[in-house]
């Protein structure tokens, strides 16, 4: 994470949202504690894509267009 309020919000333990939208990681989150209630599987199912909901990265290539 490139910005220090990101830093120290991962290091608290918050778990990123990536570049979800915060309604479908409400509802992603919702369903996550309705399987789990172990903090690591919680952790690891908000951060696999399980239906689309989180873009993969792609690389810079310099030009916008």
């Amino acid at each position: 994470n490139v910005y220090s309020t990101g830093r120290i919000l991962l290091s608290m333990g918050v778990i990123p949202g990536e570049d979800m939208l915060p309604e479908t990681a409400l509802v992603k989150l919702m369903w996550v504690l309705a399987q789990t209630n172990d903090f690591n599987e919680i952790k690891e199912l908000m951060l696999s894509n399980i239906a689309g909901e989180i873009s993969e990265r792609s690389e810079y290539r310099g030009k916008l267009l």
